[in-house]
């Protein structure tokens, strides 16, 4: 079994805290454009607002 030092924890920790920062960011991104996309939704899917968006 290795022993793993105080230093090498720290670095464990900051890397799953860096992971889970940029999993909520990407989150939050995501939410609010569905809430941007879905806003004015006169009788037209999310899809096709979803591919105009991606092709522009």
């Amino acid at each position: 079994m290795m022993k793993i030092t105080k230093n090498q924890s720290d670095k464990i920790a900051n890397i799953f805290m860096i992971i889970f920062l940029a999993y909520t960011i990407l989150a939050s991104i995501i939410i609010t454009m569905l809430l941007i996309l879905n806003v004015n939704d006169d009788s037209v899917t999310f899809i096709e607002k979803y591919r105009i968006f991606i092709e522009q």
